[in-house]
């Protein structure tokens, strides 16, 4: 019997510690890179309604009015280096007409979208939609949640 001699094969063994390292620390950027949404100043109950059609993200002017019946105007903007700024303008019934056309300079074909608190006065929404029917402005938008119920 001849003894044949085996060869041990070795183990490969890849050290993982590297790799957990850098996917870490690419975690670590993006988290602290990111640029979210800021959340709005004062928060606004919406009305509920069976509506299921999404409102734009991009090229909107909005008109917020909350509880105590102040409306923002909150629209996109260019600073005077020409880089894109939002604008977040308190407003009152008889300046919006002009404050609308400032941010229809920027936007011309921009969203209008109306957000209002459902606790907010209906005197205000009316008054409103007379500026933007004055403005001639009639293609509007009124953001509501999406009621769960059927």
């Amino acid at each position: 019997m001849s003894a044949v001699k085996r060869k041990r094969r070795l183990g490969v063994k890849i050290d993982m510690t590297p790799m957990v390292d850098v996917a870490f620390l690419l975690l670590i950027f993006y988290m602290s890179t990111t640029t979210f949404k800021p959340p709005d100043k004062e928060q606004i109950k919406l009305p509920e309604s069976h509506s299921d059609l999404q409102a734009p993200e991009k090229n909107t002017i909005t008109l917020a009015i909350n509880k105590d019946d102040q409306i923002t105007l909150k629209f996109k903007a260019k600073d005077q280096s020409g880089k894109n700024i939002t604008m977040d303008v308190p407003v009152q019934v008889p300046d919006l007409e002009s404050e609308l056309m400032k941010a229809r300079q920027f936007a011309p074909m921009a969203y209008i979208i109306v957000r209002m608190d459902k606790d907010a006065k209906y005197g205000t929404m009316a008054d409103v939609m007379e500026v933007l029917q004055k403005s001639q402005l009639t293609r509007f938008n009124v953001m509501t949640e999406i009621s769960r119920t059927p």
